[in-house]
């Protein structure tokens, strides 16, 4: 602040501002600027946070689906059978589509396309 501008405005009661125009407003438009990356930082440690809850959430949802699967497997006979069912057809799809994509490259094949996705479907 320069001493004029100074004893003019304590002089004048703050009738005359103790700061310029350009003073003022390159005060003004560095509180913004603050005020705008605080805001950012706060969004972005709020995002992560959000992220951080979301990805807990979903573990823990994961395992206390792993603990309710591995209770009801070792609990009942019924869904136990169901589950190996399952797995076996999984295998025996996944054997068939191997089979397929082996001998695609075999002559004598019509198409190797049809009997990929036929493993697939367990014809």
């Amino acid at each position: 602040m320069g001493l004029i501008r100074k004893t003019l405005s304590v002089g004048t009661a703050g009738v005359v501002k103790g700061s310029s125009k350009k003073q003022r407003v390159a005060k003004s438009t560095e509180r913004a600027a603050r005020s705008t990356e605080r805001a950012a930082r706060s969004t972005a440690a709020a995002g992560a946070a959000a992220a951080a809850a979301a990805d807990l959430a979903q573990r823990q949802a994961a395992e206390l689906a792993s603990r309710e699967h591995r209770f009801r497997y070792d609990t009942d006979l019924t869904y136990r059978a169901w589950c190996e069912k399952e797995a076996a057809d999984k295998e025996r799809n996944a054997q068939a589509i191997l089979r397929a994509a082996a001998s695609c490259g075999r002559p004598g094949t019509t198409s190797c396309s049809t009997a990929g996705s036929s493993a697939a479907r367990g014809r």
